[in-house]
């Protein structure tokens, strides 16, 4: 019996404690906005493709990262906003420009322009724009989500 009453609290207590689980605040979303806006933000590096997905999802081993996050480990996830799919494999070696900034658990860092070989694969304006629409996708459903639920 008291395990059950500790179970009812404790879900009692998440439901209560804020409309933002399982989503994107609003104050994230802004944030994410004016980091992404500056292109001061913005570093290129570069790394070996370990695994890459047809969704965007890729993993790099990249010894410059933890320049910028000292807590990161040189095999990161990162997610390339392009429009296309790339044409990339493990092992590949490219260039890579992103913005090394976690905003919340489980956040891939994006990649906005990748080059390989001296090709471009990806731009960094089509990225940037690409990026740019997926937060901004983030604030329309965050404000439905937080209309819907009277929050």
């Amino acid at each position: 019996m008291k395990r059950l009453i500790v179970i009812v609290s404790l879900l009692f207590i998440v439901l209560l404690s804020g409309c933002t689980i399982g989503q994107v605040s609003p104050q994230i979303v802004k944030e994410m906005i004016e980091i992404y806006s500056d292109d001061q933000n913005y570093v290129a590096l570069s790394g070996e493709v370990m695994e890459f997905d047809d969704y965007g999802g890729v993993t790099i081993k990249c010894e410059e990262i933890s320049t910028y996050i000292p807590y990161q480990s040189s095999i990161c996830s990162y997610h390339i906003f392009s429009e296309e799919i790339l044409n990339l494999n493990a092992g590949d070696y490219i260039d890579f420009v992103t913005v090394p900034e976690h905003f919340f658990d489980g956040h891939d860092l994006p990649i906005v322009e990748v080059k390989m070989n001296g090709d471009i694969l990806l731009n960094i304006y089509n990225g940037k724009d690409n990026l740019m629409k997926w937060v901004k996708s983030l604030n329309r459903y965050s404000e439905m989500f937080d209309k819907k639920n009277n929050c």
